[in-house]
């Protein structure tokens, strides 16, 4: 007869499920930052972009990003609640990424000088990311 016994289906079925209990977590953990890491550059790419704008005085305006918890928003006018709404991108954080730090920076037409300075805090579980944002107006990841 051919074949495989019970007891030689019992202990692939162990090794399977003992070397996926080792590789499920690890998996997940690497996807969690590697989400963390792409929505950090594509938050970077955004805050440059604004900045840009309004260093080439993109519709005689400045630029700026208006933040929240879960998203934020690429706006044109001096300030998020005087921007010209028409002009707004929206981007929407992915569930596990939360962001604080400051709520609103707006880049100065001409200069690019942004109108505060501080951090930016992206979390993603116990992992974490900072950008500070400069009196000069350079971004940089800590």
């Amino acid at each position: 007869m051919k074949g495989f016994t019970l007891i030689e289906l019992l202990i692939v079925t162990a090794f399977t499920a003992l070397l996926l209990s080792f590789i499920v977590p690890i998996t997940l953990q690497f996807l969690r930052v590697q989400n963390l890491v792409d929505t950090t550059n594509t938050l970077i790419s955004s805050l440059r972009d604004a900045q840009n704008q309004a260093v080439f005085q993109n519709n005689d305006s400045a630029f700026g990003i208006k933040f929240s918890s879960d998203s934020y928003t690429v706006f044109q006018g001096s300030s998020y609640t005087t921007r010209t709404d028409g002009e707004d991108t929206s981007i929407t954080l992915p569930n596990n990424v939360t962001l604080s730090g400051i709520d609103e920076v707006v880049f100065a037409k001409r200069t690019g000088i942004p109108n505060i300075t501080g951090t930016l805090l992206l979390q993603s579980g116990s992992k974490s990311m900072s950008l500070v944002i400069n009196q000069q107006g350079v971004i940089e990841l800590l």
